[in-house]
């Protein structure tokens, strides 16, 4: 499974869990009759909530659809590795690329250990 797969599955797995909470919050909300907007709301029974199962359908794939793009739409960050400590910084934070802990010179990551055999542990 490559990485954006793998991105795509999380970010599927965050937004049912976040829409499923948002959904059961809503439920709830209508069933003991808490309205911010209608202070004299009144509470309604379990048939009268399911009996809003569109727009609770609706609420929910707009839900999904929106932290699911938010979710995949966010830049993962990439890091460097300093070839003396072993420590890794952020790419973009650190433009000189020289080790912010001892000063050695920043490296990609990916292929380190292929480029320094000697510091695999």
């Amino acid at each position: 499974m490559d990485k954006n797969e793998k991105r795509i599955n999380e970010s599927i797995v965050i937004a049912a869990v976040v829409t499923t909470l948002l959904l059961v919050i809503d439920f709830i909300c209508k069933m003991v009759g808490y309205n911010k907007m209608d202070l004299g709301a009144s509470p309604k029974s379990f048939s009268e909530v399911l009996a809003e199962w569109p727009r609770f359908l609706i609420l929910g794939m707009v839900f999904f659809s929106g932290v699911f793009w938010w979710r995949v739409s966010q830049k993962e960050p990439e890091y460097m590795i300093c070839a003396n400590c072993m420590e890794t910084a952020e790419k973009g934070k650190n433009t000189s690329k020289s080790c912010i802990k001892c000063g050695g010179q920043l490296e990609e990551i990916e292929g380190f250990y292929d480029r320094h055999p000697e510091k695999q542990k």
